[in-house]
């Protein structure tokens, strides 16, 4: 068998804090500059951003729930990560619903066609991904 691990998270709780207040800030500043409709891959910056943050905050509240606790394997790790993708792929579905029942209600244009929620989406996963490695990174290993 490999390695155990053990989860160890703390070194990262202020940026699980203010990260996404960096985001809603930026957010909300693209919006009354109107600047995602001149520039495009703000969208798609948006999005990565919200898919790292998912990520590290999956693996932040996982490592406080189970420290201490539990001991994992190289193998279990990775099925670690792909839970914390799939749980920014379903975050980022609940998004896009957001964006949906939001557009419906105020009928002002916050979803695009469906290539655009596709890509959306894509990007979620690509950012859970890169937050998935980095949330790995901080686990220490034990001899």
């Amino acid at each position: 068998m490999g390695k155990k691990i053990i989860l160890c998270m703390p070194s990262y709780s202020k940026f699980v804090i203010w990260f996404p207040v960096l985001i809603i800030v930026l957010h909300i500043s693209f919006l009354g500059l109107n600047l995602y409709s001149s520039i495009s891959i703000l969208d798609v910056f948006m999005h990565f951003l919200g898919g790292v943050w998912v990520a590290m905050l999956f693996f932040y509240l996982f490592g406080n729930l189970f420290r201490n606790e539990l001991y994992f394997n190289n193998t279990e790790i990775v099925k670690i990560f792909i839970i914390a993708v799939s749980f920014v792929a379903f975050i980022g579905v609940l998004w896009e619903l957001f964006e949906f029942i939001t557009t419906v209600i105020t009928s002002i244009q916050f979803q695009g066609d469906l290539p655009d929620t596709m890509k959306d989406l894509f990007v979620d996963i690509i950012g859970g991904m890169f937050g998935g490695i980095i949330g790995m990174l901080h686990m220490r290993k034990l001899e």
